[in-house]
Formats: C-alpha cells, sequence, structure tokens
C-alpha cells in the first residue's frame, strides 16, 4: 500500500468498525471509571468482573446444588455504566460493555472472553 492510497471497501460492503478491549475492570472504581471512558471512546469495548458475594448469604440453593451470589457493591457499579450509556445518545453504547459473573476461561464472547494462563501471554480475538 503506498501513501495516501484510496483503501475504501467494494461497493456493497459496509466497513467494520475497529473496535478495541480493555478490562475486565474487577474493583468497583474501576468500574465506576469505565462510564466516562466508554461514553467518551466509541471504539472502546469493556467488561465487569463481578465477584462472588463475601458473607454468610453467599450461596442459594437451586435444582442444581449451591449456587454464589454476584457481589452487590460491583452489581450497583456496573448498573450504573449500563445507565449512563443508556442516557448518552441513542443507547448502542450498551453494546460496548458487559458485566460477567461467574465465567469461566476461554468462553468465545468477546466483551467477557479470557484465558488463565501464564503471565506474559496475549489473548487476540478477531471477529469476521
Amino acid at each position: 500500500m503506498k501513501e495516501g492510497e484510496d483503501i475504501s471497501w467494494p461497493d456493497g460492503y459496509i466497513q467494520p468498525p475497529t473496535l478495541v478491549s480493555v478490562g475486565p475492570a474487577t474493583s468497583t472504581a474501576g468500574i465506576s471509571a469505565l462510564s466516562e471512558i466508554l461514553v467518551e471512546c466509541p471504539q472502546v469495548t469493556s467488561s465487569a468482573a463481578i465477584p462472588v458475594s463475601s458473607g454468610t448469604l453467599a450461596t442459594r440453593t437451586s435444582e442444581l446444588g449451591p449456587w454464589p451470589l454476584p457481589s452487590s457493591t460491583h452489581c450497583r457499579a456496573a448498573a450504573s455504566v449500563v445507565k449512563a450509556l443508556s442516557c448518552s445518545g441513542d443507547g448502542s453504547k450498551n453494546f460496548n460493555f458487559a458485566a460477567a459473573f461467574s465465567i469461566p476461561p476461554l468462553v468465545p464472547f468477546f466483551p467477557v472472553a479470557k484465558h488463565e494462563g501464564p503471565d506474559g501471554k496475549l489473548a487476540l480475538g478477531i471477529g469476521l
């Protein structure tokens, strides 16, 4: 490709947006900071990693047995991000955020995808 060369997409094709994902945010302060970042930077996506609640009411029972409950403070922080994103423009910025609870590694859902390998590794996701 030469400098100044036009790299437009062929007729009938829509160029996909370029997105970069930051995160996941793991603290309530980090989750809350995502509101401003995601409103101001439309190419940025992120997620909130909601931890298991601590305390005596940390599990509920279902047909599958005990089930952990999410941290209410982290859930409230994530809800504030959703509210801020839905109040900015047409609400489509909500697609740039996901709150994740009990998501195992290697789940192929872009906003919350992760691996738990040794430090120094890079995970790259390409969407077509």
